[in-house]
């Protein structure tokens, strides 16, 4: 059993709660947060207001969460309730033992100019 499993619910909301000021207490962009009890999807889940923003700006958020937390950012297509969505720009990190997503929802049009960029390089070593 892990140490996470022995938790209680409310041990685990509080130990999100202690992240999450924390986070909050950095110059970020501003997120909708919620914290969940349940240990199969991350405590922390906050979504980027995405809401007639251009692209541009989502990306921006998402870099500056991306940065703060020390991890890439990723790409995660899927279908959702409302047919102008198809997609997330997302953020999942662990931060003290907490797993932390940050996430804005990509628009269909949105989605087709990022997959009209050209894939980056990789340099081999």
């Amino acid at each position: 059993m892990t140490a996470t499993a022995t938790l209680t619910a409310t041990a685990l909301q509080l130990r999100a709660a202690h992240v999450l000021t924390t986070l909050l207490s950095q110059d970020l962009p501003p997120v909708n947060w919620a914290i969940s009890p349940f240990v199969d999807q991350p405590e922390l889940n906050g979504q980027i207001n995405s809401y007639h923003r251009p692209l541009a700006d989502l990306r921006a958020d998402i870099a500056a969460w991306a940065e703060a937390l020390g991890v890439p950012s990723t790409l995660r297509r899927m279908q959702t309730p409302r047919p102008d969505f198809a997609a997330s720009l997302r953020v999942l990190a662990t931060v003290n033992g907490v797993q932390v997503e940050v996430w804005a929802a990509i628009t269909v049009e949105d989605l087709a100019e990022l997959d009209a960029e050209p894939v980056p390089a990789v340099s081999g070593g």
